[in-house]
């Protein structure tokens, strides 16, 4: 597993990562069965970054995907156990956070 440098002795920090609303939003929130959708408020035509951290830091997902348009649905492979999860999304080397649930 990897440390994130935004996580600092056990805390988010919170000035490492960009908070953009309305960038994008994760539907459902909470998730289920692992299926994930992220909605782009912009057309995107570009290749980004997905990785989900445990709420204490450590990777547990990671993948680049070509998006071609305003909507990104993927299942993560690896099983998301239920708790509280970091989603960083990477987009033209700005990363973007947002909080999921996971049941």
């Amino acid at each position: 597993f990897e440390k994130l440098p935004i996580f600092s002795k056990g805390k988010f920090n919170y000035n490492a990562a960009y908070y953009d609303t309305n960038f994008m939003t994760i539907f459902p929130n909470p998730v289920v069965n692992n299926l994930i959708n992220i909605q782009f408020n912009d057309f995107l035509e570009t290749t980004l970054d997905v990785v989900i951290y445990s709420i204490q830091g450590y990777k547990v997902y990671g993948n680049s995907f070509a998006v071609d348009g305003d909507l990104l649905t993927f299942t993560t492979n690896t099983y998301l156990s239920t708790g509280t999860y970091i989603l960083e999304l990477i987009y033209n080397e700005t990363k973007f956070i947002e909080k999921i649930i996971v049941l």
